[in-house]
């Protein structure tokens, strides 16, 4: 479970899960004071994060040494009614292109991209 307080400064917001903290903002532009990520910004981090963790453990399964990988994510908001996530992946190292590509298609399966394409429902309360 993660705990977001507010206090009276716009709009920083202290997040934690009981053990690690960290904070969200809005942008200057929307009267925050641009210091921290924003909302989205943070659920777009949590797909970079899970798709490069998701990589390099399935590279350590096959045991494919690499030296770094590298995964830029984005949401694409062209389209308002059908938001895109994006996730690019660059895995550096001396591997194959096409063991490259098979480690890229499978790990479009990580929990983060399983959740993100779930019919999952939102509860506020």
């Amino acid at each position: 479970m993660i705990t977001a307080t507010g206090k009276k400064e716009p709009y920083i917001t202290e997040l934690t899960d009981g053990i690690h903290l960290f904070s969200a903002d809005t942008p200057l532009a929307d009267g925050g004071s641009g210091l921290h990520q924003r909302p989205t910004d943070i659920l777009i981090s949590a797909l970079a994060a899970c798709v490069n963790i998701t990589t390099r453990m399935l590279l350590d399964e096959e045991a494919l040494p690499y030296d770094c990988v590298v995964v830029q994510a984005d949401l694409d908001r062209t389209d308002p009614d059908r938001p895109a996530f994006t996730a690019h992946v660059d895995i550096q190292g001396d591997i194959p292109r096409e063991k490259k590509e098979a480690i890229i298609a499978r790990v479009s399966r990580c929990p983060v991209c399983k959740l993100l394409r779930s019919p999952a429902d939102v509860i506020v309360s």
